[in-house]
């Protein structure tokens, strides 16, 4: 999921985009859910905020960064707490 995350940030940041969060998350709730990603991740919630890289020639590039618990990181995001 973070490489879809990085290529829709990428996409977007190219055409000007401000966008800042990108967020994958379905309404539906399983009783049983996975185990955590490397990313502190749970399937279907993941978070992602936009960021920067710099390869080693010197290319900054577009990137987008995990939010383990968005909630605690952006707390002023009304958007997380309005489900």
């Amino acid at each position: 999921m973070q490489k879809l995350a990085t290529q829709v940030t990428r996409y977007l940041a190219q055409r000007g985009s401000k966008l800042k969060v990108v967020a994958f998350s379905t309404y539906m709730r399983a009783d049983k859910r996975p185990p955590q990603d490397g990313n502190g991740h749970r399937w279907p919630d993941y978070y992602y905020l936009r960021g920067r890289s710099i390869d080693v020639r010197g290319i900054e590039r577009v990137t987008a960064l995990p939010l383990e618990q968005p909630w605690l990181e952006m707390r002023e995001s009304s958007i997380l707490y309005d489900y």
